[in-house]
């Protein structure tokens, strides 16, 4: 199957959300699942454990790209300091020039439009889709899993999670598997 190119991916991706995609964390994780998801779908996008997650240089690139060629306009809501960090939330919506881009990316692509959508719309049915906490750290239970390619219970998770500098608690760990469930990217055993 062909794809599209890399910004044309985020493009989409912002697209296809049907209204304003909050947050550049959301962007990256829900990019990270999808990949985790389908990975024949072959996304173009390499990623590595960050402060918020599984983080991809490229995403970050490709939303300038978007932004510097019209693409996709960025708004700003600040979201207060911690510490000495200020926090803002980012909010991406196509253009106009945008949405006729992604109209004909829908009639070059359409097997993977398709596909990638369905994909972001089993992200969207767990409800917890533009929930940054929830989605952040399922991307990071994922990453775990994967990279322990094995069974692991909550603990075993959240000690790893320490290990890369994050601190995931139990609730955050069964919102994250939850999500992780939905979008069958983990099963869930019970222990007896």
């Amino acid at each position: 199957m062909n794809i599209p190119d890399r910004h044309e991916i985020i493009l989409l991706l912002v697209d296809l959300n049907g209204k304003p995609f909050r947050g550049k964390t959301n962007l990256h994780k829900s990019i990270y699942l999808v990949k985790e998801m389908a990975p024949d779908l072959g996304l173009p996008f390499d990623f590595k454990a960050h402060f918020y997650g599984p983080f991809s240089q490229q995403v970050s690139e490709d939303i300038d790209i978007l932004e510097n060629c019209g693409l996709i306009e960025t708004s700003q809501i600040d979201m207060g300091r911690k510490d000495s960090f200020e926090f803002k939330q980012y909010i991406f919506k196509p253009t106009s020039a945008g949405s006729a881009a992604v109209k004909t990316l829908k009639g070059e692509y359409p097997e993977f439009c398709d596909r990638f959508d369905q994909l972001l719309q089993k992200i969207r049915d767990t409800g917890f889709h533009q929930n940054t906490k929830i989605l952040a750290t399922a991307a990071k239970v994922r990453l775990i899993l994967t990279a322990e390619s094995q069974p692991m219970s909550s603990g075993n998770i959240t000690a790893k999670a320490r290990e890369l500098g994050w601190n995931i608690n139990p609730s955050e760990i069964n919102s994250a598997l939850e999500v992780l469930q939905k979008t069958d990217l983990v099963k869930i055993i019970k222990a007896n």
